[in-house]
């Protein structure tokens, strides 16, 4: 991600790659992020990458309220864009029982951003199955960058 970033020419603004864990604790890097970080001020727009599974093509699945903008960039210039609606309302209302970093920064940041996901080989996950072998390939989607030009 980050050879890809430093290579891209297009960017207007910094960007800046947080790897986090505590996920499955509540959410805690994200918080202590938004909470204490000196940059979490700077921050106006977040595509947060996560898994439900080891793999596979990336998915839309959240931008929150009043962002159809979002999924329509994505749209245009991801090749074979994949995506559901479905999956914003599972998570609004409260079906799934688990949290995306997504949600912290739209909720407690007001940020605006895309929520994408990896989902193939989802019965592995957190499983004593989910290891190296079973993880498929996957990349950050660098096409997305020239996406959000409102940026």
């Amino acid at each position: 991600v980050m050879r890809a970033l430093a290579q891209w020419r297009g960017l207007r603004r910094p960007v800046i790659l947080m790897l986090n864990g505590a996920e499955e604790y509540f959410v805690q890097g994200s918080h202590s992020f938004l909470a204490g970080h000196p940059w979490a001020d700077d921050v106006e727009f977040v595509i947060n990458m996560d898994a439900a599974g080891a793999g596979g093509k990336e998915a839309l699945f959240q931008t929150g309220p009043s962002q159809g903008w979002i999924a329509r960039e994505y749209a245009a210039v991801v090749p074979r864009p994949a995506g559901s609606v479905f999956g914003q309302d599972i998570f609004q209302a409260n079906l799934i029982p688990s949290d995306t970093d997504f949600r912290v920064y739209r909720d407690y940041g007001n940020l605006h951003g895309a929520d994408i996901c990896f989902w193939r080989n989802g019965y592995v996950y957190h499983t004593k199955q989910d290891n190296l072998e079973a993880v498929s390939p996957v990349r950050f989607p660098v096409c997305l960058l020239p996406a959000f030009p409102r940026l």
